[in-house]
């Protein structure tokens, strides 16, 4: 491979990110090439050197995407990151496809805990409805005081997804940083 492969790899690879980022990047590694001819290096010993292009094109795909997590978080970009840090080694690709496959199993339970939570906060409009409709005199006192208790539950509840929320997005992005750090170090 030579200079000119190198850097078509790199450039055909590194993919979501902004042509003025990729122009530098893709410049930065032709000047390690420039500077290795100035040192009477070779191709083959300059790309031992700076690494492999497809490992440093999945690295740079990874950095980028974990940025985006970290500028804004939503599900898109999250998969996003999730899916180049499986591409960086097998046992990611093992070890986050396992995780997948719990969340898809605890899926229904999670949908049951927001539909649950949309039920108990709306129970008043819920039980304003049923007085329409039935009369407000069909309304307990126990109704009322069930319907008081399902919204405070339902605000807790919310509070505490909210957080639990708050608290994995910092857990999977720590992890993945993690493991990038892993990745570098390693030269995997």
């Amino acid at each position: 491979m030579n200079k000119n492969e190198y850097i078509e790899v790199l450039n055909r690879r590194i993919k979501k990110i902004s042509r003025e980022e990729k122009k530098d990047i893709l410049n930065k590694y032709e000047s390690h090439f420039i500077s290795g001819y100035k040192d009477k290096k070779n191709d083959d010993e300059m790309i031992r050197d700076i690494g492999v292009p497809i490992k440093i094109s999945n690295e740079i795909n990874v950095m980028t995407a974990l940025h985006d997590v970290e500028k804004e978080k939503n599900i898109k970009d999250i998969f996003n990151v999730i899916f180049s840090i499986m591409g960086l080694s097998f046992f990611n690709f093992i070890f986050i496809g396992f995780s997948l496959f719990a969340i898809l199993l605890f899926l229904p339970f999670i949908l049951a805990y927001f539909i649950a939570i949309s039920v108990m906060i709306c129970s008043p409009v819920i039980l304003f409805v049923m007085g329409i409709i039935n009369g407000f005199d069909t309304i307990s006192i126990n109704e009322v005081f069930e319907m008081i208790k399902g919204v405070f539950l339902g605000l807790i509840l919310t509070l505490v997804g909210y957080y639990f929320m708050k608290n994995f997005f910092k857990f999977l992005t720590f992890y993945l940083k993690w493991n990038l750090n892993i990745f570098k170090r390693e030269g995997i």
